[in-house]
């Protein structure tokens, strides 16, 4: 308690700084990981964090590192962000979306702020969105009633194996038909996507142009390596260039005219 009140008190209040005060030992041993002593001191050690997350419209953080850390970093920071974003909930429209949800539903502390979550955020204004790939992450957690219940808009990305006897008792738990099984396992990949939503439902495409398509519709290592290789050559030049390379040249010439007036401005 003394070590808390010292560090209250103290203009930088980190974790490096609460262990100087702290006398006792086991707590000290936990919390040292969290120092710049500690292997997780780059991911939580800091005087402010206002200025690392920022204040953009959109935020996203990239898990692959991070997962590949071990389960304490994952919590530890996991759990940082998850009440950042509480704090931030001011009634201002919000989207907050937990993709490879799996991650989040086999843990228990994650569960628990799901579960709040589905049946709170719509007083803050704000929607919680979960991505999975895998049925059996939903219907094999212990939140799959509130999952269900709570969240009345679904999609419904194309699935051959839907009309499979193993897979469509999974869409026939969730109130879809027969009809819309089959539509289901009929649409295109990555073009269109089934929505269920209490206003109605219908099979839809996005319908993306090529210059969309270019920079949403492409993902893999190698095209993210392409795509870094090309920003360090051309700078903030790198759109039209990257157009170049996906064949849309009319655009890439339009964007490069708008990149040399903004540049000679």
């Amino acid at each position: 308690m003394k070590a808390l009140q010292l560090l209250v008190q103290s203009k930088t209040r980190t974790f490096t700084e609460l262990l100087v005060n702290l006398q006792n030992l086991s707590l000290r041993d936990a919390l040292r990981v969290y120092t710049l002593e500690g292997s997780l001191g780059g991911l939580l050690e800091a005087k402010a964090n206002q200025s690392v997350l920022g204040r953009g419209r959109f935020m996203v953080f990239e898990m692959e590192h991070l997962m590949g850390m071990g389960e304490r970093a994952v919590v530890s920071v996991l759990l940082f962000l998850f009440h950042q974003i509480e704090k931030r909930l001011d009634g201002s429209p919000t989207a907050i979306v937990l993709d490879e949800a799996w991650v989040f539903l086999k843990h228990e502390l994650f569960k628990e702020f799901i579960r709040d979550w589905a049946k709170t955020l719509r007083k803050a204004n704000a929607a919680l969105m979960l991505s999975t790939q895998n049925w059996s992450d939903i219907f094999n957690s212990s939140l799959k009633d509130v999952l269900i219940e709570t969240c009345p808009n679904k999609i419904f990305l194309p699935n051959p194996e839907a009309t499979s006897e193993t897979v469509r008792v999974y869409y026939e738990m969730l109130g879809v038909n027969a009809r819309e099984i089959e539509m289901i396992s009929r649409a295109i990949p990555k073009r269109e996507y089934y929505q269920r939503t209490p206003n109605g439902r219908r099979l839809f495409n996005i319908g993306f142009g090529p210059v969309a398509l270019a920079f949403v519709g492409v993902s893999g290592p190698e095209v993210r390596a392409r795509i870094g290789e090309i920003r360090k050559m051309h700078g903030d030049g790198w759109i039209s260039e990257w157009l170049r390379v996906r064949g849309v040249q009319n655009w890439a010439d339009y964007f490069e005219t708008k990149y040399e007036a903004k540049r000679s401005a």
